[in-house]
């Protein structure tokens, strides 16, 4: 985004407790710019993990152009709090669920391997809601802020890119 780095934000079960998140993100790259009054095509999957593992995955494009991909054992990275940043080691903070406190730790200098996502615990629950939303922490002061949605499409699988022009915006 034109004012942020983080792109995507997800909710998942295993989030630190105590209101110490506000979900997770998976992409922060200040070289992703959207441009304003310029179309992007914007496209995610997710692949639901198996019951009891955690090998679901987790993938964004930008105009078909694949900008992050996470699933069991990549990238390499480190988590931040709720950030996992990919393709950095060293130090670390995250959450010890046994120990139910953050805790610091060290990864290997090109950092540790995503351990995967677990986003379900009962095999009954899918994908079945899709939400778009965008959310502004602060605007600048006399500013509307305005996102336009247009042809909307889910798949159960990549499609790419749609070859139409949209309307000119007003």
């Amino acid at each position: 985004p034109p004012r942020g780095q983080t792109w995507g934000n997800s909710f998942l079960q295993d989030c630190p407790p105590r209101g110490q998140t506000w979900g997770n993100s998976f992409l922060q790259d200040s070289h992703l710019q959207v441009r304003r009054g310029e179309w992007i095509c914007l496209e995610t999957m997710v692949q639901m993990n198996d019951v009891g593992q955690s090998n679901g995955e987790l993938a964004l494009w930008i105009n078909g152009q694949l900008v992050s991909q996470l699933g069991p054992g990549y990238p390499l990275g480190k988590w931040t709090f709720d950030k996992f940043i990919p393709n950095q080691g060293g130090e670390g903070v995250r959450w010890n669920h046994e120990l139910n406190r953050r805790e610091s730790y060290r990864t290997a200098p090109s950092g540790d391997p995503f351990e995967g996502f677990r986003f379900r615990t009962n095999e009954a629950l899918n994908v079945n809601f899709l939400w778009l939303y965008v959310y502004l922490t602060k605007g600048s002061q006399g500013h509307v802020n305005r996102v336009w949605f247009d042809d909307v499409v889910v798949a159960k699988e990549y499609i790419g890119p749609l070859e139409s022009s949209p309307r000119a915006l007003r």
